[in-house]
């Protein structure tokens, strides 16, 4: 009897009913929880930015139009200190102040973009540094002809925002300004603020 009903067309095709019913609900619940993971990634990326954007933005309020003080000089590879009327900056010069403990993609990922300017725009740029220019080139792989490199000395840190953050800004008439902090997720926000700086 049991046998009989076990091998009738319409039992047989319960089963199989039962397990592609078994069989759609789980993917679905693997699909909804693959989706819900994905969302809560997002989430917390897009909390991190806004909060990154926050912190930029009271940062550029703090330093924006910060004098520069009169004693005020970079050093270059060879020791040699160079005011800022030595650095013979224009309109379209712009600086990319590296702290010592900045994160190393971010640096990686603003050299990189960089890199894609004309020799031109890279002239108009100087890197501000914490530690030896040699050392800077090596770990970042920086053309040893790079002589746009300086080590800003700590007692100017004050002067600009001294977090372990990159950022770029200008010094126009001896005062801080147009300071920018890359996302390291958005190269086009760099790209943006360089087609401004020097147009």
């Amino acid at each position: 009897m049991i046998m009989n009903i076990l091998s009738s067309p319409k039992y047989v095709i319960l089963i199989l009913f039962s397990l592609i019913c078994f069989y759609i609900l789980n993917n679905s619940r693997k699909n909804i929880k693959n989706k819900l993971e994905h969302s809560l990634i997002l989430n917390k990326n897009y909390t991190k930015e806004v909060s990154n954007l926050s912190e930029s933005i009271n940062s550029s309020i703090i330093f924006n139009n910060t004098k520069i003080p009169k004693d005020f000089y970079v050093i270059n590879s060879e020791g040699e200190k160079y005011t800022i009327d030595k650095l013979g900056l224009t309109r379209s010069s712009f600086f990319l102040r590296i702290p010592k403990l900045a994160c190393d993609i971010c640096v990686s990922n603003e050299l990189e973009i960089l890199k894609n300017y004309s020799k031109d725009t890279q002239n108009d740029l100087t890197i501000l540094i914490s530690y030896e220019p040699r050392l800077f080139r090596l770990k970042y792989s920086v053309r040893n002809e790079s002589n746009n490199i300086f080590i800003l000395p700590e007692q100017f840190n004050n002067v600009f925002d001294n977090r372990n953050h990159l950022f770029y800004f200008q010094i126009i008439n001896d005062r801080v300004t147009n300071l920018f902090y890359p996302f390291r997720t958005k190269p086009e926000f760099t790209n943006s603020y360089i087609k401004m700086i020097i147009r």
